[in-house]
């Protein structure tokens, strides 16, 4: 014998209370052991040695005189310092013995040298600009593009300030 629709949601209304009650303390349980594992994780690789986080600083003040908003974060193989110097957004790369290797800017087409200008603009017109960087190193500046229309990706890197070669070339997935 079937019940009417309306009693037997009434009839089943605690036991859905219950059933509730032990999920959300389940899913509680869950992220709360999630965040404690990420916050042990992440205290246990972190450098408690406040030297070199100063010798970073201390470079990029030496090196950028008027450098502010530094703030510092580390990959593997580099620590990498954001910095404002002049309302510019700069990206200094350090090894881990604290050497300054690179410094980075994002730049507009307009910043370019001319010959990597003329070429992008006659070579490429079918593409646009959605990442363009200088990197110094060692003195001499490197320009990196990403050009994109609907169907490829190009990134392209400077030879000497005079010309571009491709770095890499892919299609996009078209979902």
């Amino acid at each position: 014998m079937a019940c009417e629709p309306r009693l037997c949601a009434l009839a089943l209304c605690p036991v859905l209370k219950i059933i509730i009650t032990i999920k959300i303390n389940f899913m509680k349980k869950t992220i709360l052991a999630i965040i404690t594992f990420v916050t042990m994780a992440g205290s246990s690789f972190a450098n408690n040695d406040p030297k070199p986080v100063k010798q970073y600083i201390e470079t990029l003040k030496r090196e950028f005189a008027g450098a502010s908003d530094i703030s510092l974060q580390g990959n593997a193989d580099f620590e990498i310092a954001s910095f404002k110097l002049n309302g510019t957004v700069m990206f200094a790369y350090f090894t881990r013995e604290g050497e300054l290797t690179a410094v980075i800017r994002n730049i507009l087409s307009d910043d370019l040298p001319l010959l990597l200008y003329s070429d992008i603009k006659s070579n490429y017109q079918q593409y646009w600009i959605s990442s363009l960087y200088e990197a110094v190193k060692d003195g001499e500046s490197h320009y990196f593009i990403t050009l994109e229309n609907g169907d490829n990706r190009i990134i392209l890197k400077s030879v000497s300030g005079t010309s571009w070669i491709v770095e890499s070339r892919t299609k996009k997935l078209l979902v």
